[in-house]
Parts: structure tokens; sequence; C-alpha cells
């Protein structure tokens, strides 16, 4: 697995997420539009559709567009509707092939975590309380983006507490002057303007052999896009909500660790009138939550060091889709045209997996898994 860590994510001088991952190899995570607040990691050419999971502490962001924004058609660039607040990063763990450990069902090419901050990232060593702000302008419509986090732990108690707010406002950008390439922005004023901002609380506690956590990150996105001489206007509204609880006594037979996590996110999309089609509203939703349990036993065996992790993943995904206009209030059947790109419809996902690693000498350790799915 690559990590990228909080010096690499500051040195890079991150302006959307995917920035994160543009000193990665075999790692792009581009989008069709500078305005979109959404990241979709392709991973050695593989992404969209779950085929890379791509999660906030084990919260799948498993939001998808059946066709990218403007229309285009899937696997574009914008099909993926992860959306993840950079100032609340402190480090994206990247596994670059799928395996048959936790967080992995269903994958094809792998995983991308993102790591929310904690206590210990923002309290200095002997402190009981630190901060952080982060504050940027640029030019060429990077009007405004900063951060402010905030933490306290108690001074002989094991409870720790985050708090953070992010807001960031982008305007239309202003193109080249020279030569004769051509923009919708010479036509469209305002066509990838863009105003969010999010706020982040978790809750720490640390017991000795057993240490809790309770996150929640909240995110408000609104932007526009179009082509030529149509703007869509989105309004997108995200939460992750993830509870962990970890178990690691002097036992070398258990290292657990478990976690419950929901993710809803809700898009609402003003889509313009048309040449064939009048002005209509889109409204998509995506609820997903699910679980996880898993348990790591090592022992000294004759043939050397063994490790075995096991257990077990679940997780639910509801979508719902419906699409109003004045025509659809006249002909309900037109309602199909819009959502059959981003249909309603269940997804359930359950998963057992096995891992065992042997490390017969110091320089060779033999790895293998399996994993079984079921999926409806």
């Amino acid at each position: 697995a690559r990590v990228v860590g909080r010096e690499a994510i500051q040195s890079a001088g991150v302006r959307n997420t995917r920035d994160v991952f543009n000193r990665v190899s075999g790692v792009y995570a581009g989008e069709g539009n500078g305005s979109f607040p959404t990241v979709s990691p392709n991973v050695r050419g593989l992404q969209e559709s779950g085929r890379v999971v791509v999660s906030i502490d084990g919260a799948r962001q498993n939001a998808q567009r059946g066709a990218a924004f403007g229309g285009a058609t899937s696997y574009t660039a914008s099909a993926g509707q992860g959306y993840v607040d950079v100032a609340f990063i402190r480090a994206v763990e990247i596994e670059k092939i799928t395996n048959a450990r936790s967080g992995n069902a269903g994958s094809l090419g792998g995983k991308v975590e993102f790591r929310t901050v904690s206590a210990d990232d923002l309290i200095a060593a002997g402190e009981n309380k630190g901060g952080e702000v982060n504050v940027s302008r640029g030019t060429n419509g990077y009007d405004f983006q900063g951060s402010v986090l905030g933490a306290v732990r108690s001074p002989d108690g094991p409870l720790s507490f985050v708090a953070g707010y992010s807001r960031t406002i982008m305007d239309e950008y202003k193109i080249g002057t020279k030569g004769e390439a051509r923009s919708t922005a010479l036509t469209m004023k305002d066509l990838l303007g863009r105003d969010g901002w999010s706020t982040f609380f978790k809750g720490e506690g640390d017991f000795g052999d057993v240490k809790a956590s309770l996150s929640w990150m909240h995110q408000e996105n609104d932007f526009v896009q179009g082509a030529s001489t149509v703007i869509d206007r989105e309004s997108v509204r995200n939460d992750s909500v993830v509870a962990k609880l970890d178990w690691d006594p002097e036992s070398e037979l258990i290292d657990f660790k478990s976690s419950l996590w929901l993710n809803d996110n809700m898009t609402h999309e003003l889509r313009a009138a048309r040449t064939y089609a009048v002005e209509t509203n889109l409204d998509m939703g995506l609820r997903s939550f699910g679980g996880s349990l898993e348990n790591t036993s090592r022992f000294d065996t004759v043939a050397g060091a063994l490790s075995l992790n096991y257990g077990a993943e679940a997780f639910r995904d509801i979508a719902t889709s419906v699409a109003t206009s004045a025509k659809i209030a006249k002909n309900p059947s037109f309602a199909s045209s819009y959502t059959s790109f981003s249909p309603a419809g269940r997804r359930d996902v359950a998963s057992l997996f096995l891992n065992g690693g042997l490390e017969p000498a110091d320089w060779i350790t033999l790895r293998g898994g399996v994993r079984y799915v079921r999926s409806r």
C-alpha cells in the first residue's frame, strides 16, 4: 500500500481533493470540470462503479452517476461521486490491487481510504489542546479556501474531541486570449463557479486495551457546470458518520477491530432547458450503511512466525431518483429519460475473508488470502 501523509498533502498545494494523487504513480483522479468537488480515483486504469473502493475512515463513498455531469456517458471523468473535504484529511492510503482484507469487498482494482484528523495530529506532546488554521487565496478564480481545526483532551482522562470548519469559494476561470482555442466561458458567465462548506466532529477514547472513536463529516457544495449554451446547477449534501471500537490486549491471539458507518448523499440538480427538454429538477440520493469485524492472531510455529487475519464485512446501498418538470407533470413517463441514468434501487453486499502471512526467514514472507462475497 502507498500512504500519502499530511506533509505531502500540504506541499502539493492541494486545491481540490483529487490533487492529492498528482504524485502517486499509477493513480489518476482528474475530473472533467474544475468546479466539481468530487473525487473518483483511477488506479492502473480502473475506476467508477465500485471497481476502486473510495472511503472516509471506512465509510464507503458509493454514490455514482450513470452519466457524467453534462450528459456524457459513464467512465469519462465524473460518474463516481466521492465527496471528501481535504481540509480534514491527514493521510490517504492507496492499495493498487484488490485483496482479501477488510474494506475491499467488491473491489476489482484496489482501495483509496481517506483518514481524518485526530486529536494527536493537533495537540503537541505534553499539552491538552491545540489547533490549526489554513487560509489561501489565488488568482484565476481561486477566491478563497480556508479551514480552522481545534482539539481538546481531558487532563487526566481518556477522552479527546476535535472540531473543524472549512470553506471554499471558487469563481469562473479566466481564459487565455491568444490562439484559436474556443471556450464556453466566452459566451457563458459563472460556468465553473463553486461554493462549499464543511464541518467535522470527532470524539475519541483511549482506555488502554480498548480504543473507541465517533466522527461526523458534513459537507454542502453548490456548483454550476455546463456546455455550449446551457448551465446546470448542482447542490449536494454529504454526511459521513463512522464509529470504531478496537480491542488489543496483551494476548497475541487478539487484535480486534470493528466499525459501523453511514454515508448519506443527496444531490439536487436544476437541469437547464435544452432544445428538446424544458427545465427539470432531478433529485438523486444514495444512503449507504455497513460495518466490519476483524481479528488478527499471531503464532510462533516451527516454520516461522505466522499471522492470521480474518473477519466479515457487509453494507447496503439504497438509491432514490426523482425527476420533476412541467412536461413530466403532464406525462410522467418522461421522467425515465432522467432517472434511468441514476436509477432507484438497493444493493446488498456481504463478505467473509481470511488472510495469512508466514515468515520462515528474515528475508522472505509468504502471504495468501481468500474472500467470499455475496451480492444482490
